[in-house]
């Protein structure tokens, strides 16, 4: 699970673009893909535009917009 960094002008909320907002271990992030081989895992991406492969989808929790407030 090695993260991969996006592009520095990587902007959070255009990328979300309508996505689910969620958090894994507490860092807001939306799920990008949904792996092929096993639907219980994902791609996601970070409020700071790190992307991990292979996420267990149980590890992720839905998070409510107002909670961004604890981040910006």
């Amino acid at each position: 699970m090695k993260p991969q960094t996006t592009n520095p002008n990587f902007d959070f909320f255009r990328e979300l673009n309508g996505r689910e907002m969620m958090h894994w271990i507490g860092t807001p992030c939306f799920v990008k893909d949904v792996s092929k081989k096993d639907e219980d895992r994902v791609t996601i991406v970070t409020i700071d535009g790190y992307t991990y492969d292979e996420i267990r989808s149980n590890d992720l929790e839905s998070m409510d917009p107002t909670e961004m407030a604890l981040f910006v």
